[in-house]
């Protein structure tokens, strides 16, 4: 039900805010000054203080973590929500945008390009371009996983995912399934990119 700041060097309190929703599972982010996190709906704070800066109750639900993505001095935050994909200014909280999607994955940001699990089934696991307007999906493949709570990443123009003990590879601009993997004991396991 509250968040807090602490110092990183002694553990003391800087600051503590309420939550506008009950805390999840989800990751908070900082941006440009600001902490972004989602608690049933997307909210804001001030992180140097912990002022509520907004709320976007249309935007984030579930457990997915929010992103941002810049564009044209603009920061937009996106999160998978109940049901939609959204996309929200981050100075105003206003809604900017809601692509069908949803659920409890985190999108991957590479460029302009999204990629996403979602948990609707006719969706599936989907990529597209974000533009200073919206979202235009390029593609999507219809996937009805037992949990839809694996991340993907992106990484030389492909798309990675792992879900129900299956490991994914898809060209990232054609969603052509490069190769996929069975593999034990992965089924709520995001993937990560080490160099």
């Amino acid at each position: 039900t509250n968040f807090f700041a602490v110092n990183a060097g002694d553990g003391k309190l800087i600051w503590s805010a309420a939550l506008p929703g009950k805390g999840p599972a989800s990751s908070p982010m900082v941006v440009d000054g600001v902490l972004v996190i989602n608690v049933g709906k997307l909210a804001a704070f001030d992180a140097a203080t912990g002022k509520q800066l907004w709320v976007q109750a249309k935007a984030g639900s579930g457990n997915s973590s929010p992103v941002a993505w810049k564009t044209g001095g603009r920061t937009v935050i996106i999160c998978n929500g109940r049901g939609v994909l959204a996309g929200v200014d981050l100075k105003s909280g206003d809604l900017l945008w809601t692509t069908p999607g949803g659920g409890d994955a985190t999108p991957a940001i590479v460029g302009d390009f999204l990629a996403t699990q979602t948990s609707k089934p006719d969706v599936g696991i989907m990529a597209g371009k974000l533009t200073a307007s919206g979202f235009t999906k390029l593609w999507n493949i219809p996937y009805d996983p037992l949990r839809s709570q694996s991340s993907p990443v992106i990484v030389n123009g492909c798309v990675y995912l792992i879900d129900d003990n299956i490991h994914f590879c898809f060209d990232l601009n054609t969603g052509h399934e490069l190769w996929k993997q069975d593999a034990a004991s992965s089924s709520i396991s995001s993937p990560v990119f080490a160099d």
